[in-house]
């Protein structure tokens, strides 16, 4: 588990829970919807990506890493999304002062891990196919602000040298590259795999196969924002029907990262049909969804 002593001292006197979040961020949409699922009071510090707050002084004081979330209980700062899932799980059990039902079960662990693994590929995908290239692009001079920092803080999934790699080659050649794509594409295609067989017609990815568990609130945002970038979830029925049935769930149906807002992907998935499937090379790509 992820923990920092921030140089940003303010929030070392902070009571309570507060959460740094951005709003279409899937890493804080996993977070807010396990605070909703427990029904925690937290206090939300929306940090703005598309403006690049992440990378001012005042957050790197933070998170050296420049990511979101960050949770800050009674100024404990726990940084990695899923680590901070973790850490509000069993701060906030059925033992707790503030007593909830524990959501990880025996899958939760591998869960956390696999879905940690796919951060990088996950990002090279949102970066092609979900936000516009001129978004997207990191200024010079923020990208030097944060460079140095965090390269000691320990990042799963996100490691800061791999980071700094990615946006600097984003920079250079105003995108991704085919080639990372096409890595992106199979490592998320091998992940699916592994998800179908594990649900193999279940209702959910808990091992109760009954009940919510933090292995589907985990996996959900990561399922919805590679279903958006045009990849074909009816390839794996399981996780299709698993995919939907969580989108319709009352707990997570508020935090469902909607259709709109396709960036620099939209027109060019409508005009040319190409979608994730092409980019592949397979033989036929599949239509964008009308509604979803």
């Amino acid at each position: 588990m992820v923990f920092v002593t921030p140089t940003t001292t303010e929030v070392l006197q902070w009571e309570g829970l507060h959460l740094f979040h951005f709003e279409s961020s899937t890493c804080s949409k996993k977070v807010r919807t396990v605070l909703a699922l427990k029904e925690l009071s937290c206090t939300l510090h929306h940090v703005d990506l598309t403006t690049h707050e992440n990378k001012t002084e005042y957050f790197l004081g933070i998170n050296p890493r420049g990511l979101v979330p960050v949770l800050v209980h009674d100024g404990k700062v726990i940084l990695e999304s899923n680590d901070i899932v973790q850490y509000l799980d069993d701060a906030f059990g059925p033992d707790s002062p503030i007593p909830t039902r524990r959501l990880s079960d025996a899958n939760t662990e591998q869960a956390l891990s696999a879905e940690d693994a796919l951060h990088m590929a996950m990002r090279t995908l949102t970066f092609s196919f979900r936000i516009p290239s001129a978004l997207g692009r990191v200024p010079d001079d923020r990208l030097a602000l944060y460079k140095d920092r965090g390269a000691n803080i320990e990042g799963k999934g996100q490691n800061h040298g791999e980071q700094i790699a990615f946006w600097t080659a984003y920079n250079q050649n105003g995108g991704c590259s085919g080639d990372a794509i096409v890595q992106a594409y199979d490592a998320i295609r091998a992940a699916f795999d592994g998800l179908e067989n594990e649900l193999n017609g279940a209702q959910f990815l808990s091992t109760a196969a009954d009940a919510l568990s933090l292995t589907d609130v985990v996996w959900f945002p990561t399922v919805r924002r590679v279903f958006l970038c045009g990849y074909d979830l009816r390839r794996h029925p399981s996780l299709w029907a698993w995919h939907e049935r969580m989108r319709a769930h009352p707990a997570i149906a508020p935090f469902v990262e909607p259709m709109g807002g396709l960036g620099n992907a939209a027109s060019w998935w409508r005009t040319t049909g190409t979608t994730l499937g092409v980019c592949r090379g397979a033989s036929a790509g599949t239509a964008l969804p009308a509604k979803g």
